[in-house]
C-alpha cells in the first residue's frame, strides 16, 4: 500500500488538472458506502483501510449501525446491520471519462485506437507513444 501513498496523494489534483486542460468529463466528491447483511462482515474491508492507514494516507472511515445506513442510504435492505463509510472520495463514470480523455488527445492531434493489445508505452521527447501488437 505504502508504493501507492505518492499516487494517490496527487490522484485528485491530476483529475482536475485534465479538466483544467479540456477533458470534458465529471468527478463527483463522494463518500463510499460498504453495507453488510452479517456481523463481521466488514473486517476484510476494515483491513484493507488500515493497511492504507498505516502507509500514513488520509482515510476517513466511519462505522455505522444498520438503521444510520438506511438513514443514509434509504434503498438500502432491511437486512443491513453494519455499513463501512469512506469520506473524501471522487468517483466517475468510466465509459464517459475514457471517451472524453480519448476526445481531447485526438483534439490536440494524438491517435485512439481501440481492441488492440498494448505491449509497451515509451517517452521521448516529452511525448509518450504507445506500441500496439499488430492485428
Amino acid at each position: 500500500m505504502a508504493g501507492f501513498r505518492q499516487l494517490n496523494g496527487r490522484i485528485f489534483e491530476a483529475f482536475d488538472a485534465q479538466r483544467a486542460a479540456g477533458v470534458d468529463a465529471a468527478t463527483y466528491d463522494t463518500a463510499v458506502l460498504a453495507a453488510f447483511a452479517q456481523a463481521g462482515q466488514s473486517a476484510g474491508l476494515l483491513h484493507e483501510l488500515d493497511g492504507v492507514a498505516a502507509a500514513r494516507q488520509p482515510v476517513e472511515v466511519e462505522l455505522l449501525t444498520g438503521d444510520q445506513a438506511r438513514t443514509a442510504e434509504p434503498n438500502l435492505s432491511g437486512r443491513v446491520v453494519s455499513a463501512v463509510r469512506v469520506r473524501g472520495q471522487r468517483c466517475l463514470d468510466p465509459v464517459a471519462y475514457t471517451g472524453a480523455l480519448a476526445e481531447r488527445v485526438r483534439a490536440r492531434g494524438g491517435k485512439t485506437s481501440e481492441h488492440v493489445t498494448v505491449t509497451g508505452v515509451d517517452r521521448r521527447a516529452g511525448r509518450l507513444r504507445v506500441e500496439c501488437a499488430e492485428r
